[in-house]
C-alpha cells in the first residue's frame, strides 16, 4: 500500500472527522469574503507610460481655471423642431437652475462657469447689449479684451470674465420675444462676424451638420463641469460624489419638457457599466444555472449526486472569495473570468470523481473484491451489512487512488500556469492570477476530500435504508458508449488521417487568429438595447433603459467629443524661432489630418499658439503690428522677439493663452496644440496620425509628447495585445515543463507530457480562429481566453492521458486501452463540457457586449477542448504508443 492509499483511505474511514475539519477550514477561509472591495481600476501598466504622464502634465498646466474637472455633455435635440428657439433655450436655462438647486450636483460643480450652452451665450450677449445701450459713451477700451479666434473644445469654456448670474440670464430671456432671440442668435452665429470667441464657442456647441449663419438647428450641446480631486486620466479615478452628481443631473434632464435631453459623461458611463453588468448577470444567471442543473441531471441521473456537485461548487467559490478578502484582492471586471473558470473545473472534478466511483462500484468485480478485502481486514466473515457497505468505501478509495494523480497534476499544472501570468508584470493580472490559483487549490480540496467523504457517508446511509446506490457511469452504456467506441476505433485505425485534417484546420485557425483585433473601448462594457423578449419579463427582472451608448455614438458622429481631444505637448526652448516654425508646421499638419474633426464652418478643430496669434492679429490692430514686426522673413510665423510676443498675446487673451502656453518663473517652458479628432475613427489611426503631427513639431531644442484619451486608449490596446501574447507563451511553456516532469515521474516517459499538450495548443488555435470568424476582439475579458483554453484543455487532456497510461499498463494492448480510456473518461469529459458550455453559452444573451462575447467564446472553448481530448489526443496516443513499441 502506497502513501497515497493511506492518505486517501482516511477520506473513507475517517470521513466524519475529515468532513468536519475540512468544512471548518473552508468556513474560516470563506469568512474573508466580507472584506472584498469592488474596483473599476484596470491597470495595465507596471509603470505609468510617458503618454499618461504627458496627459497629466497637460491637465495640470493647461487647465482653464486651475481646477481639475470633468464634463457632463448634454445633447439637446429635437428631430422635428428647432432647439435654438426662445422656448427651447429658456428651458435649458431653467434646467441649469434646477441643477444648481440640487444638493447632490451643486457640491460637485466647479466654482466658475460650471455650465455653458448657447442659451447662456444668447442671454449674456443680450444683457451686455442692453447695458451698452444704456451707456452710449462706453469706450472701446472698456469692451471685453478676448478677441482671438479659438478652436478649443467648449468642454472647458473660457468666456468673458463677467458672466451674468444665471437668474439674470433667465429673466433676460423671459423678457425677450422670439424675434429678439433670433436677432441675437443671428449676430452670434453670423459667419461674417466669426472672429470673436463667443461666436466660436457657439459654433462648437452646434453639430457638424449645422448650416453656418442659420438660426435653426435640430441639436446643440450644454456642458456641465464637475470638479475632481485630482487629474482624471482613467475613468476609475472619478470620485463617487462626481458619479452621483452626474446621475442626479441626468435625472433632472429627464424631466425637461419639449426637447430630448441626452447626457453623457464618465460618471454616467461607469454607473451604467456596473448596472448593465449586474442586470445582465441577474437576467441570464438563473437561465445559466437552470441549464447547468438540467445537463448535470442528465449526466448524474441522481438527485443526491447533483446536490453534492452544487454544494461543492458553492464551497469552492466561498473558499476563493474568502481568500481574496484575506489577501486584499479587489473584485475587478477581469475577475468575472475567475468564477467561470472555477465552476468549469469544479464540474469537471466532481464528474470525474463520481463517474470513476460508479465505474468501480458497478463493475470489474468490485463488489466481490471489496467484501473479501474488508473481511480479511476485520479478521471475520463479512455480514450482510458489511457486504453492502464495504464496496462503497473501497470503490471510493480505489477511485480516488486511480484518479488523484490526474486531479493533482491538473491542479498543479493549472496553478503554476496561472501564477506564471505574474511574470507579465501587468498589475490588473496579478489579482486575477493569484485568486484563480487559490480557487483551483480549493477545488482540489473540496472535490478530492470533502465531496468524496460526503458521498460515502450519504450512500452508506441511503443504502442501509434500502435505496439502490449503484448507478452506472455516464457514457458507459447506451448511444453515447457506442458513439465513443466508434471514435476510439477511428482514432486507432486512422490516426494519421485525423491528424492531417486537424493540422490543416489548426493552421487556418492560427492564421485567422493573427488577424484578431484588440479593442480597449468602454463601449464594450455598455449595454445595448434590451431584446424584445425581455419586455415581457416581470418588473424585478426587466432590464433598465440604457442610453449612454446611443448618446455617445450621436455625440461622436455630430459634435466635437469631449473625450476625443489629443494634445501635442512641446517642452523645452519653445520661444526659439526654429521651435515656433516646427509648431506652426505641426498645426498645419493637424489641420490637414483626415482624423481631425471638421466643424460646420469647415474649420478644423485645431488650437495652437501660432494659429491663435494669427487669428488675434486679424482683429487687433495693435497686436497685428507687433506680430508683423516679429515676422521678418514674411512666412507668417514669428522669428524674433517671440517671448515678448507671447507676453502680449497673454495680456490680450489671458484665458486663451493660459490654455496654450505655460510659464515657470516667468519663462515659457512648454506649449500645446489641441486637436479634436473624430470619435468614430480607429484608435490606431488616430494615434498614428497624431504621432506624425508630433514628429513635425519636434526640434533639437524641444521634446514632444502626444497625449489625450484616444492616445491612452490606443496604448492600452497595444499593451493588451502584448499581454495576451506573452501570457499565452509563458503559460504554455510553464505547463509543458510541469507535464514533462510529472509524466517522467509517473509514467517514466516525459514525452507523454508533450503529447498531452499538443491537442491543447491545437484547441487554442481553433479558439482564435473562432474569434476571428465571429468578429470578437481581444478585450479585458477575452484577453484571458487563451489561459482559460489552456487551463480547461490541459484538464481534459491530462485525464485522458492518465487514464490511457493506466489502461495500457493494465491491458498491454493499445486498442483495448484506447477504447477503455475514450469510453470511460470520454463520458465524463462529455458531460462536463456539455454542462459548462450550456451554462455559460447562455451569456451570449446578456445585455452587455463583453459578456456576450465572453459567453460565446467560453462555450466554444469547452467544445474544442472536448474534441481535442476525445478525438485528437487518442490519435496522438496511438502513434506515440506505436513509436515506443518500435524502439
Amino acid at each position: 500500500m502506497t502513501w497515497l492509499d493511506s492518505v486517501l483511505g482516511l477520506v473513507t474511514t475517517r470521513r466524519k472527522s475529515v468532513i468536519v475539519l475540512s468544512l471548518v477550514m473552508i468556513l474560516l477561509v470563506g469568512a474573508g469574503a466580507g472584506n472584498i472591495q469592488e474596483s473599476t481600476e484596470m491597470e495595465l501598466f507596471e509603470e505609468e507610460p510617458s503618454e499618461v504622464e504627458a496627459e497629466r502634465t497637460v491637465q495640470e498646466q493647461f487647465s482653464p481655471s486651475g481646477e481639475n474637472s470633468t464634463a457632463l455633455v448634454v445633447a439637446v435635440r429635437n428631430k422635428s423642431g428647432n432647439v435654438l428657439s426662445r422656448d427651447s433655450l429658456l428651458a435649458s436655462l431653467r434646467y441649469q437652475q434646477s441643477v444648481y438647486n440640487n444638493e447632490t450636483v451643486a457640491g460637485t460643480l466647479v466654482d466658475e462657469q460650471a455650465m455653458l450652452g448657447i442659451e447662456n451665450l444668447v442671454a449674456a450677449t443680450a444683457i451686455r447689449q442692453d447695458q451698452r445701450s444704456q451707456q452710449p459713451s462706453e469706450s472701446p477700451q472698456q469692451q471685453p479684451r478676448e478677441q482671438g479666434q479659438p478652436q478649443e473644445s467648449a468642454v472647458n469654456p473660457s468666456t468673458q470674465s463677467q458672466t451674468p448670474p444665471l437668474a439674470a440670464q433667465i429673466t433676460q430671456l423671459e423678457s425677450m420675444s422670439e424675434e429678439h432671440v433670433e436677432q441675437v442668435l443671428g449676430q452670434l452665429l453670423d459667419p461674417e462676424q466669426g472672429s470673436g470667441q463667443v461666436n466660436t464657442l457657439a459654433v462648437e456647441l452646434l453639430p457638424r451638420g449645422y448650416e453656418p449663419g442659420s438660426t435653426e438647428s435640430t441639436a446643440r450641446l450644454t456642458v456641465v463641469r464637475h470638479k475632481t480631486d485630482g487629474v482624471v486620466v482613467s475613468l476609475p479615478e472619478l470620485s463617487e460624489e462626481v458619479r452621483e452628481g452626474q446621475v442626479a443631473a441626468a435625472a433632472i434632464a429627464d424631466n425637461v419638457p419639449r426637447d430630448e435631453y441626452r447626457p453623457s459623461g464618465f460618471g454616467l458611463l461607469l454607473v451604467e457599466e456596473q448596472l448593465s453588468i449586474g442586470e445582465s448577470l441577474s437576467l441570464v444567471g438563473p437561465i445559466a444555472l437552470l441549464f447547468v442543473l438540467l445537463t448535470l441531471s442528465v449526466a448524474y441521473r441522481d438527485a443526491v449526486d447533483l446536490l453534492l456537485g452544487v454544494v461543492g461548487i458553492v464551497l469552492v467559490l466561498l473558499w476563493t472569495f474568502g481568500a481574496m478578502g484575506w489577501l486584499g484582492i479587489d473584485f475587478t471586471l477581469l475577475m468575472i473570468v475567475t468564477p467561470v473558470l472555477l465552476i468549469g473545473l469544479s464540474i469537471d472534478y466532481c464528474i470525474h470523481v463520481v463517474m470513476r466511483y460508479r465505474e468501480i462500484r458497478t463493475g470489474n468485480g468490485v463488489g466481490e473484491h471489496s467484501s473479501v478485502v474488508d473481511s480479511e481486514r476485520s479478521g471475520s466473515t463479512a455480514s450482510d451489512e458489511e457486504t453492502t457497505r464495504a464496496p462503497i468505501r473501497l470503490a471510493m478509495r480505489d477511485g480516488l487512488v486511480g484518479l488523484s494523480p490526474a486531479l493533482m497534476l491538473v491542479t498543479v499544472t493549472a496553478v503554476v500556469g496561472f501564477l506564471s501570468i505574474l511574470t507579465t508584470g501587468v498589475p490588473v493580472m496579478r489579482g486575477f492570477a493569484v485568486a484563480t490559483a487559490v480557487g483551483i487549490l480549493g477545488a482540489l480540496v473540496v472535490f478530492g476530500i470533502v465531496v468524496p467523504a460526503l458521498k460515502v457517508e450519504l450512500d452508506e446511509w441511503l443504502t442501509s435504508r434500502g435505496y439502490d446506490r449503484t448507478n452506472s457511469a455516464f457514457g458507459t452504456s447506451g448511444h453515447l458508449r457506442r458513439f465513443l467506441s466508434g471514435v476510439a476505433r477511428v482514432s486507432y485505425h486512422r490516426p494519421k488521417t485525423i491528424l492531417l485534417v486537424v493540422l490543416v484546420v489548426s493552421s487556418l485557425g492560427l492564421a485567422a487568429g493573427t488577424q484578431v483585433e484588440t479593442e480597449f473601448s468602454t463601449d464594450t462594457y455598455i449595454a445595448e438595447d434590451a431584446p424584445e423578449w425581455t419586455q415581457e419579463l416581470p418588473e424585478p427582472l426587466a432590464p433598465s433603459e440604457y442610453e449612454v451608448r446611443d448618446t455617445r455614438e450621436f455625440l461622436y458622429s455630430n459634435f466635437q467629443s469631449p473625450d476625443q481631444q489629443v494634445h501635442i505637448l512641446v517642452e523645452g526652448n519653445v520661444t526659439s524661432p526654429d521651435a515656433l516654425d516646427a509648431v506652426a508646421s505641426a498645426e498645419r499638419a493637424a489641420v490637414d489630418s483626415p482624423v481631425t474633426f471638421t466643424q460646420s464652418t469647415g474649420d478644423a478643430a485645431v488650437a495652437g499658439p501660432v494659429g491663435t496669434m494669427q487669428a488675434l492679429a486679424q482683429t487687433n490692430e495693435t497686436f497685428a503690428a507687433q506680430y508683423d514686426r516679429t515676422d521678418t522673413d514674411r512666412d507668417g510665423v514669428p522669428d524674433r522677439n517671440v517671448e515678448r510676443l507671447f507676453d502680449t498675446a497673454s495680456e490680450t487673451t489671458p484665458t486663451r493663452s493660459d490654455r496654450l502656453l505655460h510659464t515657470t518663473d516667468s519663462k515659457y517652458d512648454s506649449l500645446r496644440i489641441a486637436v479634436t479628432v473624430n470619435g468614430t475613427a480607429e484608435p490606431s489611426t488616430i494615434a498614428s496620425e497624431m504621432r506624425s503631427v508630433g514628429d513635425v513639431a519636434t526640434t533639437d531644442e524641444t521634446t514632444v509628447s502626444v497625449a489625450g484619451r484616444p492616445i491612452v486608449n490606443e496604448l492600452s490596446q497595444r499593451q493588451l495585445a502584448s499581454v495576451t501574447g506573452r501570457g499565452m507563451v509563458v503559460t504554455l511553456l510553464t505547463v509543458l515543463a510541469v507535464l514533462l516532469v510529472a509524466f517522467r515521474y509517473k509514467q517514466a516517459n516525459a514525452s507523454l507530457g508533450a503529447v498531452t499538450l499538443i491537442p491543447v495548443v491545437l484547441g487554442v488555435s481553433w479558439v482564435l480562429g473562432a474569434m476571428y470568424l465571429a468578429g470578437i476582439p481581444f478585450s479585458f475579458a477575452t484577453a484571458m481566453i487563451g489561459s482559460i483554453a489552456v487551463g480547461l484543455g490541459v484538464d481534459y487532456a491530462i485525464h485522458m492521458s492518465e487514464r490511457y497510461g493506466h489502461e495500457l499498463e493494465k491491458h498491454e494492448n493499445i486498442e483495448t486501452a484506447l477504447e477503455e480510456s475514450v469510453v470511460g473518461t470520454g463520458g465524463a469529459l462529455f458531460s462536463s463540457a456539455a454542462t459548462t458550455a450550456a451554462g455559460f453559452g447562455v451569456l451570449a444573451f446578456a445585455l452587455v457586449p463583453i459578456l456576450q462575447q465572453f459567453g460565446l467564446i467560453i462555450a466554444l472553448t469547452l467544445v474544442f477542448a472536448l474534441v481535442a481530448s476525445v478525438l485528437v489526443l487518442p490519435s496522438l496516443l496511438v502513434l506515440w504508443s506505436r513509436y515506443l513499441h518500435t524502439l
